[in-house]
């Protein structure tokens, strides 16, 4: 046997390995999670890691069967052009060579088929383990985040806060006389309160931060990237909030109260000490009479402002209204939660996306130094820059603090690296008016494409880092990162112009 017959038989054996590996890895997620029916939700952090290692796993294997899929193919090609060529030739590879090259171009056949098979079976299965994955880490009953979601949220804020110095405050929320309201009305109407509250929180904060279910009648909102200024104002108005709705039950209207305390991480501290006085700040505030908030300020606990006051951003935390220049963004929650959609596509076998995240240089001296009228119309300004440069497809969302995100679905690395360079550079030229005189800015630019592996916060994460990497480079820079390392995309002397 020549070599040639040799190299067809190993691609052919080999093939015939990967795809009963797929078939049994699928076996062994559906009988996993059909253990998981059975034996509930212990030790689901493990059965979670687990879980995705499985998926990672499926993913290596699912792409050597598609780079061995193309080897067959080629393969196949040249067995049928062995097999033209003997008959052209007359038959002179003898009748038993014939056969055995249509015995193999038949088995090729075969197991091209089965491994469709496979990849359509791995492929149901690895819905069913995201599918379980999402629940994990969503609380049924009101569809906020829960406990273990805030846990991960906040371990991850913490991170960036460690490596960029970005801003983290938490705030828990605590209902009011819960307990009694459950025995004056039954449970049932306290579920009610507990969805009208998850309402309240998910549609005042999701500018801001991510609200979360943290046990019982507790509920969390962690503020990133936000001065504590700010937070103190949205938290305050969140907790307001909640009081002034009602929930309409068998002909009843109820309304209940909540409690809340609030604190911002603190250098050298841990997450962990940070959470212990945002709860220790919602015990002062029940013990000043509920329906009130405090915040930790790192010595002592004080009365968070009234929810007529300021927001932070010069309008009064309840009539403050969305800016023209948001309408149409999307908001933190929406485009994470699209991130998540596009990467699970895509893992089923969808088109690329890349990412863009943009921050404008100094903000925090923009706005202390020439006040938030002119920020606004830096955002402003920003904005219309984006929506000129982008497609009518792409996802822009507001983060807060100057930050943006656009998501470029089917736009490979390359391409968007010359969108973000060419939004850079025309924003850097820009003067906008305002009513302290002309305002020139400039923006860092951070942008990535999915890789192999990826999940959405990787992913993001990865967008983010290059931003930072921009930002900590001077600035008014775009920044790349491949997977493997960053790649600054902006002429060096063009950066500080």
């Amino acid at each position: 046997m020549g070599p040639f017959n040799v190299e067809v038989v190993t691609t052919v054996g080999t093939g015939l390995l990967v795809g009963a590996l797929l078939v049994v890895g699928g076996a062994l997620i559906g009988i996993w999670l059909a253990r998981r029916t059975k034996i509930g939700r212990r030790d689901d952090d493990v059965h979670a890691r687990e879980l995705r290692e499985l998926l990672q796993l499926i993913g290596s294997l699912s792409n050597w069967t598609q780079g061995l899929a193309g080897e067959m193919s080629q393969y196949e090609s040249k067995l049928r052009g062995a097999l033209s060529d003997d008959a052209a030739s007359g038959g002179d590879a003898g009748p038993s060579d014939g056969r055995w090259l249509r015995d193999i171009l038949s088995s090729n056949e075969h197991l091209r088929l089965r491994l469709q098979d496979a990849e359509r079976l791995l492929a149901d299965k690895a819905r069913e383990v995201e599918a379980y994955l999402s629940e994990a880490r969503t609380d049924m009953l009101t569809s906020l985040p829960n406990r273990r979601a805030f846990d991960d949220e906040l371990g991850r804020r913490f991170a960036q806060w460690q490596r960029y110095g970005t801003p983290l405050s938490v705030m828990i929320l605590d209902i009011d006389h819960f307990k009694k309201f459950n025995d004056m009305h039954g449970h049932q109407a306290g579920d009610e309160v507990l969805k009208h509250v998850a309402r309240t929180l998910t549609r005042r904060t999701r500018r801001h931060g991510v609200a979360c279910r943290y046990g019982g009648e507790e509920f969390a909102i962690v503020f990133s990237g936000q001065p504590v200024e700010n937070c103190l104002g949205w938290g305050e108005a969140a907790r307001g909030a909640i009081g002034e709705g009602s929930i309409e039950f068998q002909g009843k209207t109820l309304r209940v109260n909540a409690s809340a305390g609030l604190a911002q991480l603190r250098s050298g501290e841990s997450f962990e000490l940070t959470v212990k006085r945002a709860d220790d700040a919602l015990y002062r505030a029940k013990e000043a009479g509920r329906n009130r908030g405090f915040w930790h300020d790192g010595n002592e606990c004080q009365p968070l402002l009234a929810s007529s006051v300021l927001d932070g951003s010069g309008e009064s935390a309840d009539a403050a209204s969305e800016p023209d220049w948001a309408i149409g963004l999307s908001s933190t929650p929406t485009f994470r939660e699209e991130v998540k959609r596009r990467v699970a596509e895509w893992k089923r076998g969808g088109s690329t996306v890349s990412i863009a995240i943009l921050r404008v240089d100094n903000w925090m001296e923009l706005v202390t130094g020439r006040g938030q009228e002119t920020a606004d119309l830096v955002l402003k300004a920003t904005i219309q820059f984006l929506k000129a440069s982008v497609r009518d497809m792409d996802n822009i969302a507001s983060f807060g603090s100057g930050r943006f995100g656009t998501m470029f679905p089917s736009a490979r690395l390359e391409n968007t690296q010359k969108i973000a360079e060419r939004l850079r550079s025309a924003i850097a030229r820009c003067e906008v008016p305002s009513p302290s005189g002309k305002v020139n800015f400039t923006v860092s630019v951070g942008v990535t494409e999915l890789a192999l592996g990826d999940s959405a916060e990787a992913f993001l994460e990865r967008a983010e880092l290059a931003m930072a990497e921009a930002s900590d480079n001077g600035g008014n820079a775009c920044v790349t990162h491949d997977g493997e390392r960053f790649v600054c995309v902006t002429r060096r002397e063009n950066i500080g112009t």
